[in-house]
């Protein structure tokens, strides 16, 4: 909880909202680095994956902040863009962020689920800058969503 006060204190300091943005472009929330994909899923000794105490610890404190984007509507495609503010280490791979993150804002109430039902794109940029900290996530509709499954003709068996 730390992280997320200090982060909003630095919102405070700057005469910003929490929550970004304006009329003409996407709000968004800024949350802390989530651990990465293997720490926060490890694979248990029966093989599965299950979310692991720093990944359970990082949607404790950053479930609250993506609750604060608008719910999606439950019928429409979405795309999700994250930008992670901060460096970190060469070796992270980017793409290994976004399953936690996404959990998150399901678990939010953001998205009804995080299926290609309705996400259908997902894309992450490195942008670093001096003083900068965490990932910044927002979501806009897709303005080209993919075409809806075309439903099987029943035909009678005789």
């Amino acid at each position: 909880m730390g992280f997320l006060l200090s982060v909003l204190d630095d919102f405070a300091r700057a005469g910003m909202h929490p929550v970004g943005g304006h009329a003409e472009a996407n709000p968004f929330v800024i949350v802390a680095v989530c651990p990465s994909y293997n720490n926060a899923y490890p694979t248990g000794r029966n093989g599965r994956r299950f979310l692991s105490e720093a990944g359970r610890r990082w949607k404790a404190e950053n479930v609250p902040v993506l609750a604060r984007l608008p719910r999606a509507d439950p019928g429409r495609h979405v795309l999700i863009t994250y930008t992670i503010l901060e460096w970190l280490n060469s070796q992270r791979d980017g793409s290994g962020l976004e399953k936690l993150i996404v959990d998150a804002m399901v678990e939010a109430g953001v998205l009804a689920e995080d299926s290609l039902k309705y996400v259908s794109g997902e894309t992450w940029r490195y942008r670093p800058a001096e003083g900068g900290c965490g990932i910044r996530v927002e979501w806009a509709y897709d303005p080209d969503p993919p075409e809806p499954k075309p439903k099987k003709k029943r035909t009678r068996r005789k």
